[in-house]
């Protein structure tokens, strides 16, 4: 064993080891407790930069002075609260944004020093709004793109770099950031002359990506009207975009012949899209792909959102499976002309509801004019709630459409106005229009050239429907003009016909189904108002030795009808004998 002068040596120097130790230890110990504390500081440092940033690209607004925190989650200054997410346990009580947009954390719970944090170039990045003027009432946006001397009609190529601001040798600049702090920068030079016009190559560069402002208003109205082949939008990110109305409008309307919005074009925060791609890649754009996060499940104004895009040469316009209507209230004009020449296809995908929508004027109108050979409303096209279908099918599918589906939940209980609703609807291919069961027209007032030249070539047949209840309509001038003119066999409308409350008339059955045309069936309703304008009412209703029967409910309305003078009624009606009466 031990001696005890051994026993006492061992502690002696296992106490004089301790005294050396333990405040190594106890020093790491505090050192890594520091460091952590830092490290957490540091943290929330970044998760309030981020908020920053958040609230910037937001607002398109900068925060500055102090700021009191509540459990360092949210910073409030007077009516503005910047939430911060933060899973830590950090409280710093003030938070001071310099006007050098510098961060200072002070009074934090782990560490009293004042600690210094820079912002960083996140929220910087915003992409100058483009400027307007009012007109007559109306925006207009600037000729000038952002905020550079450029005439946007005069860009050749258009590039996106997100590798830094640094401006190449030979270019002109401008700073094209909404806040001006030179974060997004625009530089370019000249590409060719052509006809006495230079045109440029233009970038827009910034240190990352490059956020849309929150108001796109004409973000791109008319670039590179003349000459630009194509748009790539990689590295642009729209995600805090409220507003798209016009962004492309006329965007490389003659050249162009592709859009690539990128695989950042997020517009789940946008509710206007009015004429956002008006004319867009009038000429040469074949395609539109409008990508995996055109999320318009927040938009509520579509109206004229792809009228005449690709006008001319776009053969198919596919909106997939994040094209939500659900809050959409007004779609006037949203596909008038679209595809006008070469469309063969338009597919509104499985979740274009359309049961909020109140105004559908013009939507269809020459759609498809030459080449669209269908068009599938499907099941979630509900109008039940629409007023307005002025001219909706106009001209749709003139040339090559032979059906128009307008699917099981087409209520038009709602609709007061169908002026010339179908007009030369499948003038020349269609050979069937089916209305459906929920056609109601109890509340239309107007159907003026509501299916004039509708099917003129090939419709064989109209069917109105059991709900074509006409007892409010004023106007009736030119209702059937022409309709089914070449191969329609017989016109039957119903016994909700009523055309008490008429006041025009005028041309209403002029030509309709004019060679092939052996019955027409006025129903039981059927009178002519002494106070009607009637003029060629019937002109040209069919062909002698082929329109062989005309029933009318009552004599009183025969007697009418002969009595109406050869300019409003056939005079070989009278001398033909084709009137009948039917009482049932």
């Amino acid at each position: 064993g031990f001696t005890l002068i051994e026993l006492l040596a061992v502690i002696t120097i296992l106490a004089i080891i301790a005294l050396i130790a333990v405040p190594i230890l106890i020093h790491v110990i505090n050192e890594t407790k520091l460091k952590s504390q830092k490290n957490s500081i540091d943290l929330y440092g970044r998760a309030v930069d981020q908020a920053i940033s958040r609230y910037t690209m937001e607002t398109n607004d900068i925060p500055e002075g102090s700021f009191t925190t509540t459990d360092g989650k949210k910073l409030i200054q007077n009516d503005i609260v910047i939430d911060v997410e933060f899973k830590g346990d950090v409280v710093c009580k003030d938070i001071v944004i310099d006007s050098n947009q510098n961060v200072f954390l002070d009074s934090c719970a782990v560490n009293k020093e004042k600690v210094n944090y820079s912002v960083g170039k996140l929220k910087n990045n915003i992409l100058a709004e483009r400027k307007t003027y009012e007109q007559d009432g109306v925006i207009q946006t600037s000729d000038n793109f952002l905020t550079t001397e450029v005439d946007a009609t005069k860009i050749s190529k258009f590039y996106i770099n997100t590798k830094g601001t640094e401006i190449p040798n030979g270019y002109s600049s401008s700073d094209c950031s909404y806040n001006q702090d030179k974060s997004v920068m625009c530089y370019w030079k000249e590409d060719f002359v052509k006809d006495n016009n230079t045109y440029y190559e233009m970038t827009i560069a910034a240190n990352g990506e490059i956020y849309t402002p929150k108001n796109s208003l004409g973000l791109f109205d008319k670039l590179g009207y003349d000459e630009l082949e194509e748009l790539n939008l990689n590295g642009l990110n729209t995600k805090y975009t409220e507003n798209m109305q016009t962004m492309f409008d006329e965007t490389g309307y003659t050249a162009m012949t592709r859009l690539d919005l990128g695989d950042k074009f997020d517009t789940s925060k946008v509710t206007n899209m009015y004429c956002m791609f008006y004319k867009t890649g009038y000429t040469a754009m074949t395609k539109l792909d409008l990508g995996d996060k055109f999320d318009t499940s927040d938009v509520t104004n579509m109206a004229g959102m792809f009228n005449e895009t690709g006008y001319n040469s776009m053969t198919t316009l596919n909106l997939g499976d994040k094209f939500d209507t659900i809050n959409v209230i007004n779609m006037s004009g949203m596909f008038q002309s679209v595809g006008y020449t070469k469309l063969k296809s338009l597919n509104l995908g499985n979740k274009f509801d359309t049961s909020k929508v109140t105004n559908m004027s013009y939507m269809f109108n020459e759609a498809g004019y030459t080449s669209l050979e269908s068009l599938d409303l499907e099941d979630k096209f509900d109008t039940s709630n629409v007023t307005n279908m002025l001219q909706m099918f106009s001209l749709t599918g003139y040339t090559a459409m032979t059906r128009l589906d307008l699917g099981d939940k087409f209520d038009t209980s709602k609709v007061t106005n169908m002026y010339a609703m179908f007009y030369k609807t499948g003038y020349t291919a269609m050979t069937r229009l089916d209305l459906g069961e929920k056609f109601n027209t109890s509340k239309v007032t107007n159907m003026y050239a509501m299916f004039d030249e509708t099917g003129y070539t090939a419709m064989a047949s109209l069917d109105l429907g059991d709900k074509f209840d006409t007892s409010n309509v004023t106007n009736m001038e030119a209702m059937f003009y022409f309709t089914g003119y070449t191969k329609m066999t017989a016109l039957n409308l119903g016994n909700k016909f009523d055309t008490s409350k008429i006041t025009n008339m005028t041309y209403m059955f002029y030509a309709t189904g004019y060679n092939k045309m052996t019955t027409l069936n006025l129903g039981s309703k059927f009178v002519i108002p002494t106070s009607a304008s009637i003029d060629l009412m019937f002109g040209y209703c069919g062909k002698s030795g082929v329109l062989t029967k005309v029933i009318v409910p009552n004599e009183a309305l025969k007697t009418k009808i002969l009595g109406l003078g050869n300019n409003n009624v056939p005079s070989w009606w009278n001398t033909n004998n084709i009137i009948e009466v039917q009482t049932n």
